[in-house]
């Protein structure tokens, strides 16, 4: 792995790092009921979180150890529960969640093929495209029930259209 940015952990479980310019940012790790139909899973999945602190959009300036330290900490927590599921929503209230999808599909691709499989899922509803990616050990004991779980829940937000 490529360099990253030093990590803490606060009183809540939060991960913090700040970069060489100052910019602060947190990730959390937090379980998801989103495969509550899939009894085997739910206890597996975990939603990744992470985001700069701050108020409006981050100063734009591409700095690769953000990346590399977002993804070192999204592996050591699959390394550390190897049955887990990380789930990455891309926030829609910007209208960057494309983007988001895309940088966090590069750093998948640039960091992390090699042990883990990445399920993307696309759902379009009136007003809103949500992106979501779902992150887990290739030998995965529940692979084939993830991927059922994620076209079946995907298939179930579309019928809310």
């Amino acid at each position: 792995m490529s360099e990253t940015y030093p990590v803490m952990r606060d009183e809540n479980n939060i991960l913090h790092f700040t970069t060489q310019s100052g910019i602060a940012y947190f990730a959390t790790f937090l379980s998801s009921s989103h495969f509550s139909a899939f009894p085997a899973l739910d206890s597996l999945l975990y939603e990744f979180s992470f985001d700069f602190m701050g108020t409006g959009n981050p100063p734009v300036r591409h700095d690769p150890k953000v990346g590399n330290t977002v993804v070192a900490l999204a592996f050591r927590f699959l390394k550390q529960f190897p049955d887990g599921v990380l789930m990455f929503v891309c926030d829609p209230t910007d209208a960057r969640n494309r983007q988001r999808k895309i940088l966090f599909s590069k750093w998948f691709r640039t960091h992390g093929q090699a042990e883990f499989e990445k399920l993307d899922v696309k759902v379009v509803d009136e007003s809103h495209h949500y992106y979501a990616s779902l992150i887990f050990r290739q030998n995965h004991p529940y692979a084939a029930e993830i991927v059922a779980a994620v076209e079946g829940t995907r298939d179930l937000y579309q019928s809310f259209k």
